[in-house]
Formats: C-alpha cells, sequence, structure tokens
C-alpha cells in the first residue's frame, strides 16, 4: 500500500525556486539541510501537501550520471476556489513569469492556466467550476 507521494524536483538555483513555489503558490519552508542560508535540500508544505527540491550539483554528487536536461515535467495544483486561481494568475503575469497555457474554460468543467516554474517545470493551475 502506498503511503505518501511527494515529489521531489532537482533544481538549479534552489533559493529561486524556493522563493517561486512560496510567493506563488502559498508553500512554506518545512526542513532544510542544512539549516542554514546554504542549503541544498528542502521540503515545502501547503496543507498535507510537499513538495522537495535538491540542489541539481549537490544531486550529481549522489547520481554520477544525473542528465543535464531540460524539464519536461507537469504537475497539477489543484484550488477549490476560482478567486484565488485568479489571484495567482494576476500575480504571475504582473511578474512577467513565462506562461504556456492562457487562464481558460475547459469543457470538462475546470478554470486553469499554466505556467512554468524557474526550472520549466509546467504547473497547471486548476479549479472544478
Amino acid at each position: 500500500m502506498l503511503n505518501e507521494l511527494i515529489i521531489e524536483l532537482i533544481v538549479k538555483d534552489i533559493k529561486k525556486s524556493t522563493d517561486y513555489y512560496c510567493k506563488y503558490f502559498d508553500f512554506k519552508v518545512d526542513m532544510k539541510f542544512p539549516d542554514n542560508d546554504d542549503f541544498t535540500w528542502i521540503q515545502l508544505t501547503n496543507n498535507n501537501n510537499k513538495i522537495m527540491m535538491q540542489d541539481y550539483n549537490e544531486t550529481k554528487k549522489e547520481i554520477n550520471n544525473l542528465p543535464n536536461s531540460v524539464s519536461s515535467n507537469i504537475m497539477l495544483l489543484k484550488y477549490n476556489d476560482v478567486s484565488k486561481l485568479k489571484e495567482i494568475y494576476n500575480m504571475i503575469i504582473s511578474d512577467n513569469i513565462k506562461i504556456f497555457m492562457d487562464i481558460k474554460e475547459t469543457e470538462y468543467g475546470t478554470v486553469e492556466f499554466g505556467v512554468f516554474d524557474p526550472d520549466n517545470n509546467m504547473i497547471i493551475v486548476s479549479v472544478e467550476k
């Protein structure tokens, strides 16, 4: 039986990625290692949802043949309030963050948009109507 699924992202600039997920998606720092400003691993939480991130160079020490590739991962962040989705969207647009899908209503009953994180992971932000 699967007990828990936690996403772990390998990132090029862990501080930039941490700031991004905290600013736009209300994640909070749960743990980091080492526990100082030079951390190379971090766990963020938002309610019961967790994302772990590790610095690419640190991961390269653990995995010798780690590829240096552009991400093609897609994460779906589901919210329960259209006004929150629009608030996030407006912040992202005003900060000139690159999006790959403009805000839209889908034929399957959601309002959503798509944005890139600092490492080109794709995030679809979605709300059921």
